[in-house]
């Protein structure tokens, strides 16, 4: 039986990164890897063509990285992508997870379980770096609404509780009590460190 063809897509601005990934890949016959260095340039391809599983970073300065993952899930719901990145903090990791990726790897794994651990998602399975998957385990005890990422979107931008509550239509003490969870939730003290942690997300 022949060995089954894959071809694995990379989207990273960083030529090192991409000349790394390049030379792990030379070994394996069974995988044919292509690289882009810009959004522009896998959405052109993907127009014509076609990945088995796309490797991202989310650094890209072209494009808003939660953007550009969202457009790519909503445009190509049956592309399994994997985020390759060196963040993972609570405010990012929990933003990817809720966008259905199929794995989220540490730039800080060892470079050269990378091909392994890609083939195995090409078969089916989810993979986690260790401290991905201690923020999603958290993630999971509590899940961020779309609501709480409007509150903090108001409060971020200067609104006062009693301004935020008119927006939402909802109470001050509504707010609060939100507040509360997600202070809990990203492990903070109080309101300003908790921006402070939702805008680590707009890399």
């Amino acid at each position: 039986m022949s060995e089954k063809k894959y071809t694995i897509g990379f989207l990273d601005d960083h030529s090192l990164i991409l000349d790394g990934i390049r030379n792990l890949f030379q070994k394996y016959s069974g995988i044919t890897a292509i690289f882009f260095s810009t959004s522009d340039s896998l959405f052109s391809y993907l127009e014509e063509d076609f990945l088995n599983l796309l490797v991202s970073d989310l650094g890209m300065p072209e494009k808003d990285w939660y953007f550009l993952l969202k457009t790519l899930k909503n445009k190509y719901p049956d592309l399994p992508i994997v985020v390759l990145s060196q963040y993972d903090s609570t405010s990012i990791v929990s933003k990817v997870l809720k966008l259905g990726v199929s794995g989220y790897i540490l730039k800080s794994e060892p470079s050269q379980l990378i091909p392994d651990i890609l083939l195995k998602i090409l078969k089916g399975e989810k993979y986690y770096s260790k401290e991905i998957l201690k923020v999603k385990q958290h993630f999971h005890s509590y899940n961020v609404s779309d609501f709480e990422e409007e509150i903090l979107e108001l409060v971020s931008k200067g609104f006062t509780m009693q301004e935020v509550a008119s927006h939402l239509q909802t109470s001050p003490k509504a707010i609060e009590y939100r507040l509360k969870k997600l202070r809990e939730f990203f492990g903070v003290k109080n309101t300003a460190e908790l921006i402070s942690e939702y805008h680590q997300s707009d890399i």
